[in-house]
């Protein structure tokens, strides 16, 4: 199966009046007033593009494991009030589907699932035209170059840019 994406370049579709383009937020959302006065404080430093994590996956069971659709309604809200963007991670055609329906602005796959082609496929068959942007984060489990073909094979994706010359180019750029 192939799909064609519409990939324009990062900087024509996200609000930035400045660079580095910064994305900020809690690690997870976790009460109304928590994101709301988060996302307030970050939004008087001139950063409009927030991060909130509204699943958490853990390893043992009964552990907290996020808000789920109580924390997109929060999002939802709190994106009207302040004007900001909003970007979460997803790991199931689920997860796509709610985040859409409270208008998130940018998905991203985070490493547990790149990892899980089952996953991966699962996503790429929910997604259609929708932006597709591969981010390569330090500190998580390793992405690698095949893991980052296999995703763009499986969701049809035909950059045209070099991927070895964006992955070095990320790997250069330090805050």
């Amino acid at each position: 199966m192939s799909k064609k994406l519409n990939i324009d370049p990062i900087n024509t579709w996200i609000k930035n009046d400045s660079d580095p383009l910064i994305i900020s937020g809690p690690c997870s959302a976790e009460t109304y007033d928590q994101l709301r006065e988060t996302c307030k404080q970050l939004k008087s430093h001139g950063i409009n593009l927030m991060r909130a994590g509204v699943w958490k996956p853990r390893t043992r069971p009964g552990t907290f494991e996020g808000n789920g659709e109580d924390a997109l309604k929060w999002i939802s809200d709190i994106k009207e009030e302040l004007g900001v963007q909003f970007t979460v991670e997803v790991a199931n055609t689920s997860h796509i589907e709610l985040a859409l329906k409270y208008g998130i602005d940018i998905l991203w796959i985070g490493a547990r699932t790149t990892v899980n082609p089952f996953s991966v496929q699962e996503i790429a068959d929910a997604i259609s035209d929708d932006q597709v942007y591969i981010d390569k984060r330090s500190g998580e489990m390793q992405t690698t170059f095949a893991d980052i073909t296999k995703i763009g094979e499986v969701i049809g994706w035909k950059p045209e840019i070099d991927v070895i010359d964006w992955i070095h180019g990320q790997e250069q750029i330090s805050i």
